[in-house]
């Protein structure tokens, strides 16, 4: 998986165009991304990574938190062996 494959999920669950999301967009302010779209990403995230069972309950906890594009991708990173450059 790559950055770009994570930012072809976002775009899909979001319906907007890859060009539209920079790292430092912001979820609910630039992507207009509501809770339904968080949980959405959340879910399909966790089975592409295949986050553990032990590490999806500290994984659901810390992507409450994300507000950015990039916050995402330090998650990511944090819970996975997936690293973006």
């Amino acid at each position: 998986m790559n950055k770009n494959d994570i930012l072809y999920l976002i775009s899909n669950i979001l319906g907007i165009e890859m060009d539209e999301i920079q790292m430092e967009s912001d979820f609910r302010e630039d992507l207009n991304c509501d809770p339904n779209d968080l949980v959405e990403l959340r879910l399909q995230l966790e089975d592409l990574l295949k986050i553990s069972d032990l590490d999806q309950e500290d994984f659901q906890e810390e992507f409450e938190n994300i507000e950015t594009v990039q916050d995402l991708f330090n998650l990511i990173e944090e819970h996975s062996n997936e690293y973006f450059d």
